[in-house]
């Protein structure tokens, strides 16, 4: 584990959101890697300390989650058999990162960038300390126009931004529904389907067509619309069924004592004193 980009695999940490890896390794105990490298110099030492302060670190993806090889071994944890496929080749970067990032790698393998082969992974979001990326530190004139001018750039980022703060009113939309299960179930189903889901906004997000870009804000807004009426509804209804309520077991109570009064005029004793 030479000094490698090993980029994305944080993607979806990217604009704030990443589960843990499935197969990812415990940055705590034995790692031979860690050890080797901490004894070297330059970027092969530096390595270890960008990792540390990354969100791959935070995920616990260490050196052989990326990479391969035998963490355990100190002698041999690069031979044959480990898995290590140590440094890729740049044109090999998003299967590298696409590892882990499937959907991501599909969508940018599709885009204008992967068609030409840059930028790629490590273009926007670096080697070892992968942190959570910034869209407007990323997408910016400098970085853009070293290819193409800055136009769709611009259209991408404000769409991104729109598509960011409709996260953020869906997360809440969420919290709403929580007294309506079945409501914020079919919500759930609802933005998965049509990818408005964290991993969904950012996989599109990588295919750079503006139009998709911007479709999920439109995607979005209607969504919460849809979900928003509903959730006045129901509440409009439990409203009116709380207030029956009342009236019903009013009703009930006159029946009661209809029923009891009834029975003590057709049901009369004899008079008192009388034999």
């Amino acid at each position: 584990m030479k000094g490698i980009p090993r980029l994305a695999l944080g993607f979806l940490a990217a604009f704030g959101f990443l589960g843990g890896n499935s197969h990812a390794q415990n940055p705590g105990g034995k790692d031979s890697c860690l050890e080797c490298h901490s004894r070297l110099s330059g970027a092969l030492k530096r390595a270890v300390s960008d990792w540390r302060g990354s969100t791959h670190f935070e995920q616990k993806i260490g050196c052989v989650d990326c990479h391969g090889g035998d963490k355990e071994s100190d002698r041999y944890p690069k031979s044959p058999g480990t898995g290590y496929v140590g440094i890729p080749r740049m044109h090999d970067v998003p299967y590298f990162c696409g590892k882990c990032h499937g959907e991501i790698k599909e969508k940018h393998l599709g885009s204008p960038h992967g068609s030409h082969g840059l930028p790629n992974c490590i273009s926007c979001h670096g080697h070892h300390g992968i942190s959570k990326p910034e869209p407007e530190k990323i997408i910016t004139e400098k970085n853009c126009t070293k290819c193409h001018d800055f136009k769709a750039p611009q259209k991408a980022l404000k769409a991104l931004e729109k598509a960011n703060t409709l996260q953020k009113r869906m997360e809440s939309k969420l919290e709403d529904l929580e007294h309506l299960p079945v409501a914020k179930a079919a919500f759930l189903a609802k933005r998965k389907e049509l990818h408005l889901d964290q991993a969904g906004v950012i996989a599109t997000f990588h295919s750079f067509q503006i139009g998709k870009i911007q479709e999920i804000g439109t995607n979005a807004d209607q969504l919460l619309k849809t979900f928003t009426k509903l959730e006045e509804r129901e509440n409009l209804r439990r409203v009116q069924k709380a207030r029956e309520v009342p009236f019903i077991l009013s009703l009930m109570g006159f029946l009661v004592l209809g029923t009891f009064f009834g029975f003590l005029v057709f049901h009369k004793g004899p008079p008192i004193g009388t034999t």
